[in-house]
């Protein structure tokens, strides 16, 4: 099945099914010596709709997990206590360092709809009455926690960030802030896939306009948009996008 390419602003949809992270990173891992940096905002549990899950098996990469939600880190901490190559981070990405408001989906022991997590109750509150429809029956509330959040730029002087390879970003709403954050830090970022589909039209094209300034090439692919800087595109990095 063929594969569009990335191209101007932002290309037409890809194949539904297709992990454009992992076939990028995949590509990119080959053709890159040394250590391969990853990191992701909103990692979750690790295992649900993960799309970093694949690459953080591909060789000698170095991996920053950052998950807020304290019922969703405790099961990723879990998941990789024993991987030496992977750290993880129980606090927030935020415009500012301090401690806030966040808020969770409570359902007992259904974990699937306890990781349901934002700075935004409101969209909170649409998850949850969506799956208490689906249900027909009330199974699940918003409860309210304070997290500690840093910026990117705190977190990155945190790890000793100078560059990242693969930076991904799934924080339920929150992802335009934190785009806009990491584009202003001026930090080299080769790959970068964020969920676009709880932005506003006004805050889409806002972003892509500044992806677009800033030399990335982008598509979007289910939720979400991948963005590629043109650097790494001037080594054929299209082969990846043929057939698969």
């Amino acid at each position: 099945m063929k594969v569009h390419a990335l191209n101007g602003r932002i290309s037409v949809d890809a194949w539904a099914g297709l992990n454009l992270l992992y076939l990028h990173a995949a590509h990119y891992r080959k053709r890159h010596e040394g250590e391969m940096t990853v990191v992701q905002i909103g990692a979750n549990d690790g295992v649900s709709e993960d799309s970093v899950k694949s690459v953080l098996t591909l060789p000698n990469v170095r991996a920053v997990l950052i998950e807020p939600n304290p019922v969703a880190f405790e099961k990723l901490e879990s998941l990789y206590a024993s991987a030496p190559n992977v750290i993880t981070g129980n606090f927030a990405i935020s415009v500012e360092a301090g401690d806030l408001p966040f808020y969770a989906a409570e359902a007992g022991d259904d974990f699937m709809v306890s990781k349901v997590s934002s700075f935004d109750r409101k969209h909170v509150e649409r998850q949850i009455a969506e799956y208490n429809h689906r249900l027909g029956q009330r199974v699940a509330s918003v409860k309210e926690i304070h997290v500690k959040t840093i910026t990117f730029d705190d977190m990155a002087v945190r790890y000793d960030l100078h560059a990242i390879d693969l930076l991904a970003i799934d924080t339920e709403g929150y992802d335009y802030h934190i785009v806009k954050a990491v584009l202003a830090s001026g930090m080299s970022i080769a790959m970068l896939e964020f969920e676009y589909v709880n932005m506003t039209n006004m805050e889409f094209s806002e972003i892509t306009a500044l992806l677009a300034e800033n030399n990335y090439l982008m598509a979007r692919s289910g939720l979400d948009v991948f963005a590629v800087h043109k650097d790494v595109y001037r080594e054929k990095f299209t082969e990846c996008l043929t057939v698969w």
